[in-house]
């Protein structure tokens, strides 16, 4: 398969605009081409700088949502910690909340933590 060349617009000079207004030849997408009389057009930017920065958000976007996944494993096993801890007593269980413990620090700052991140989303 040959690789496709898109033509800079000739009318806008790869501007998409001509005197503030959409360009009549490319309808302001810059970048075009022709094949079996279609219109195709390309609007993303293609540049290293580019190419890194969307490799760089989809890494981040991986190391976020493993953490996400990891917390969710990390509090059901606290919750079923402390609910083994009260055997399963509703009244022991918010005893046991509101006790000062290392593992109640923990649960509550998965809590708020979770609460933290699900506000921006």
């Amino acid at each position: 398969m040959e690789a496709v060349k898109f033509k800079i617009c000739e009318q806008c000079n790869g501007q998409g605009k001509v005197d503030g207004k959409k360009c009549q030849t490319c309808f302001g997408s810059r970048n075009f081409y022709f094949y079996n009389n279609n219109f195709l057009y390309w609007q993303k930017d293609i540049s290293h700088s580019h190419i890194f920065v969307n490799e760089f958000k989809q890494f981040i976007n991986i190391i976020i949502n493993a953490a996400l996944i990891m917390g969710v494993f990390l509090t059901l096993i606290l919750v079923f910690v402390i609910l083994d801890r009260v055997e399963f007593e509703p009244r022991l269980l918010w005893l046991f909340l509101t006790t000062p413990d290392p593992r109640n620090f923990h649960f509550w700052a998965l809590v708020i933590r979770y609460v933290f991140i699900l506000s921006f989303n």
